[in-house]
């Protein structure tokens, strides 16, 4: 059975590695096209501000980092003959980066949901109130995670050996008596049903004004943040699990699991994004068109400084 569960474990690594490959490319083209200056106008709005922080927040790197290297049995010698690695100034930094980049990310989230009630439901003029504090929300956007993960870096954080997954998993000196699973989780409730409430808001102003004349582009938008609730909600499930150890036997599975849904969370963005608006799919056929030109016509005159050189 061990050994079934670790052949397991190193598949669905493997699994991981190959789907991140297009995912972190895909993550790479959004930021570029969101941050390139011949699109500025495309995208000077405030919710593609947020989309691209989102995606700059690269949870999923730490979550491979820190979460799935180790628990994915391959470099358990590897861990273990190094004491580097496996206590000390990696882990306490891969662990409090993970933490704080997740608290972010669900932060983050509640800003793109704000933006779509602001934007859909109330006053145009709020929007121009919405453009000028979003600085501000971004500083706090990195300054509340600070509050909660502080504990992990002063009190620092190693690798620990599980019995039960027969593999490395990251934990930290609770020498402040804080349990950080109690942080996550009280978190992820006052977060999601925050965001669930904007939610069922929206849902309820698209029914009642504008059955027949849908704002399509804001709809697609808003849809995109719904999603992210509800992966974002499954994901607080994961947490309530872990929390209230309401299933001993399924630790190793919620370990397994947990991680591939913080991936879905952070790679669904782009995608969505690439399929739902119009003017970043426009956007990036300009970037590979243009691209394209240009290789076309380096490669055009590198053969005429060719023919050139054997007259």
């Amino acid at each position: 059975m061990a050994s079934d569960g670790n052949t397991l474990k190193i598949v669905l690594f493997y699994v991981t590695v190959g789907y991140s490959i297009p995912c972190y490319i895909a993550h790479f083209i959004t930021i570029y096209v969101l941050s390139a200056r011949r699109f500025r106008q495309r995208f000077k709005y405030s919710f593609y501000k947020l989309f691209k922080l989102q995606c700059l927040l690269i949870v999923q790197l730490m979550n491979a980092t820190v979460i799935r290297l180790p628990f994915s049995n391959l470099f358990n010698d590897i861990i273990e003959r190094h004491q580097l690695i496996r206590e000390g100034a990696v882990p306490t930094i891969g662990h409090f980066l993970f933490y704080y980049l997740l608290y972010a990310s669900l932060l983050n989230g509640v800003l793109i949901s704000l933006n779509r009630i602001i934007v859909m439901v109330l006053p145009t003029t709020f929007r121009d109130i919405w453009r000028r504090s979003l600085p501000y929300l971004i500083v706090f956007l990195f300054l509340l995670p600070l509050l909660l993960t502080w504990h992990l870096v002063v009190g620092g954080s190693y690798f620990v050996y599980s019995k039960e997954a027969l593999a490395y998993r990251p934990t930290y000196n609770n020498i402040f008596g804080i349990k950080n699973s109690s942080y996550v989780f009280h978190f992820h409730v006052v977060i999601d049903t925050f965001v669930l409430v904007i939610d069922l808001i929206i849902i309820g102003y698209v029914i009642k004004n504008r059955v027949h004349e849908v704002d399509w582009p804001e709809l697609k938008l808003f849809l995109l943040s719904l999603a992210n609730f509800v992966l974002q909600g499954a994901q607080g499930g994961f947490q309530a699990v872990a929390f209230y150890g309401v299933c001993p036997t399924c630790y190793v599975t919620n370990l397994l699991l947990h991680p591939i849904l913080i991936d879905i969370i952070c790679f669904v963005n782009p995608w969505f994004l690439l399929v739902s608006s119009a003017a970043f799919r426009q956007s990036v056929k300009e970037v590979f068109r243009v691209k394209a030109r240009k290789t076309e016509s380096r490669v055009k005159a590198m053969a005429a400084a060719d023919g050139r050189s054997t007259v």
